[in-house]
């Protein structure tokens, strides 16, 4: 599939994509700085990017799109949702590292596949 048709293929296809999942792939397609989100924890769970998905690291990766708050709140969200979980660095036990639930990657590999 070439970009155009990919374009347009994401262009028509957007909802009937999402809707073949439960809420967590549709929930973070509700913006473009959580969809931005959920790339991040997803390179770090396999090993694409050198990053841990701190909090911090996440914070920095969208500060152009979205406010610190806004994605402390996305996040604290995320976890009472059970679709990411939070562990402390055992080297430094200020960083909260978050790691995607067995759900969320279930779901983010079935979408994967449909590209």
């Amino acid at each position: 599939m070439n970009p155009v048709q990919f374009t347009y293929f994401i262009e028509k296809n957007y909802d009937a994509l999402n809707n073949q999942f439960k809420s967590s792939i549709k929930y973070f397609m509700r913006s473009y700085y959580k969809l931005a989100i959920l790339l991040e924890i997803m390179k770090s769970y396999y090993q694409v990017s050198d990053d841990v998905s701190s909090v911090e690291a996440l914070c920095k990766k969208v500060h152009n799109i979205a406010s610190r708050t806004t994605v402390v709140n996305f996040i604290n969200e995320l976890l009472e949702l059970k679709l990411v979980k939070a562990q402390y660095n055992r080297k430094d036990k200020r960083l909260k590292i978050i790691t995607p639930s067995n759900i969320l990657v279930e779901d983010y590999e079935k979408w994967a596949k449909l590209f």
